[in-house]
């Protein structure tokens, strides 16, 4: 591909279509990347093409809020938080800010609030990693420390949030979800749950949701679709998936399985099988 005037590559690509282009600079860079810790997260308007998870990009949400850390979130550098009002709110707005920082530091951020215009965005700044009683930079303790930054717009109930997770161990994830335990068959005309743990090894309180995925054949023995779940830190929190069966529900099998959307973590279970049978036919039994 040559690069259009201003450096620039124009890159053909069909519809649902996908290419990888490799680029390889034609003159040495003028400094070496940056080494050492490397911000791994996405944001959160990128999600919605991950396992159809977060923000639609283009807009659709009134709020949204963005956090995004330096390259290495263990020194004290700025984090940057972006604000954004969508056209769709029609009308200006002031947007409160909260950060929420891992115990023993402070988090201060420049603007407390902010006045946004319909289709208007604002970056703030948020200072933290400082020890809250010296004032010096302060390391973190091994395990998973939870940032999040809350926005809400003043006089209307409208929020949204960004968070991320600071991980000071190289072993596992901070959201452990652990497959369910096959249930045992059920007639028709009854009912049972499907027990499911999930694991919040993290130093603060979030949230998620849990779907529920099985195929045609099956959605009417699972009336609630998507459940939402609190995670109390460094606890194990269960959840009982309702699984009820109409009275005139023919017998057969399906699969099922768990997709677990916390933040910007997605996990998924091993299926089992969910077995329904038929009531006996009491003229057989005379």
């Amino acid at each position: 591909l040559d690069p259009e005037p201003d450096g620039s590559l124009r890159v053909p690509i069909s519809a649902w279509g996908a290419i990888t282009v490799r680029i390889t600079p034609v003159r040495p860079m003028r400094s070496p990347p940056p080494t050492g810790a490397a911000w791994t997260g996405r944001p959160v308007f990128s999600r919605y093409w991950v396992q159809d998870t977060g923000p639609v990009p283009l807009g659709g949400l009134p709020l949204t809020v963005h956090l995004h850390p330096p390259v290495d979130p263990s020194r004290p550098d700025p984090w940057r938080v972006a604000v954004a009002l969508a056209d769709i709110h029609q009308r200006p707005a002031t947007v409160a800010l909260v950060a929420e920082v891992p115990g023993g530091w402070t988090g201060e951020l420049h603007h407390a609030t902010v006045e946004l215009q319909p289709g208007d965005h604002a970056v703030v700044d948020l200072h933290m990693g400082v020890d809250a009683s010296t004032g010096e930079p302060v390391s973190l303790a091994a395990g998973f420390h939870l940032v999040r930054v809350v926005g809400r717009i003043v006089d209307a109930p409208i929020a949204a949030y960004d968070e991320h997770v600071l991980a000071r161990t190289t072993r596992g994830s901070h959201i452990e979800l652990d497959d369910p335990v096959e249930p045992p068959p059920v007639r028709a005309g009854d009912r049972t749950d499907l027990l499911v743990r999930l694991t919040n090894r993290a130093d603060r309180l979030t949230w998620g949701e849990l779907d529920i995925v099985s195929p045609w054949g099956s959605w009417e023995l699972l009336p609630r679709g998507c459940l939402p779940v609190d995670l109390e830190p460094g606890g194990t929190t269960e959840v009982r998936v309702p699984i009820e069966v109409p009275i005139d529900h023919p017998p057969g099998r399906w699969w099922i399985l768990i997709r677990a959307r916390v933040g910007e973590i997605v996990r998924y279970t091993d299926a089992v099988w969910l077995t329904v049978i038929g009531h006996p036919d009491p003229r057989s039994q005379s």
